[in-house]
Parts: C-alpha cells; structure tokens; sequence
C-alpha cells in the first residue's frame, strides 16, 4: 500500500471522528442544558444509535417540518457515509501483486448467514 492510500485512510478516520463529536455535541445538548448530563447518557452509544437519539429529539422538539424533512435527508446520507466508512476500516489492506500496478489491495471477507427453515 503506498503511504497516500494510508493517509486518506487516515484522514477517512478522523473526519468521521470529527463528524462523530458533533453530532455527539448536538444529541448532549437536546438532553439536558447541563452537557454532562448529557454526555453520561450518550458515552456508551455506538454511532448509529447516536444518530437515532439525535434524530429523534431533534423530531420531538423541532416544530419546523421542511427543517425535519432535511435533516432527516441528511441522516440518509450519513448512514451510507458510515457504512462505507465501516467498509474500509473493518478491511484487511495489502499490497496488490506486481500485475495491478501501483494502488492498495483491500480485502472484505463476508460471512453469508445460513437459515434453516423446519416443516
């Protein structure tokens, strides 16, 4: 992998962070005025629970609807950024072989669930 491919994934990393902390900021602050209040109840929270507390309350004390309608448009949009940020950061990286040139090789192994339906 060559060090550019290693920075932008970096940088993917700590954007998102960064995108992480607002939201984390704004979801402390629709709780409680009192931020640490607000920071006890949202610190064990993974991302995408983060997001739906913060939708929700933003929903329940936000009485403009076109404003709603575009947040929630937004939030669209930031699920499928997270996902494709877990993409990446859950991949195995390497080094492609001499025959793909110059680039990163990333590696996703998916493990299909299996049902098994009784009649």
């Amino acid at each position: 992998m060559k060090e550019q491919h290693y920075k932008e994934l970096g940088l993917l990393v700590v954007q998102f962070q960064t995108l992480e902390q607002t939201i984390a900021f704004f979801a402390a602050e629709l709780i409680s005025t009192d931020q640490t209040f607000g920071n006890i109840l949202i610190s064990k929270m993974s991302f995408r629970n983060l997001c739906e507390v913060f939708t929700t309350l933003f929903n329940y004390k936000c009485r403009n609807t076109e404003l709603i309608a575009k947040l929630n448009k937004v939030f669209t949009r930031i699920k499928d950024i997270e996902y494709k940020r877990n993409t990446y950061v859950h991949s195995t990286w390497g080094f492609p072989s001499t025959q793909l040139g110059d680039g990163a090789l990333r590696m996703k192994k998916k493990i299909k669930k299996i049902c098994y339906h009784l009649m």
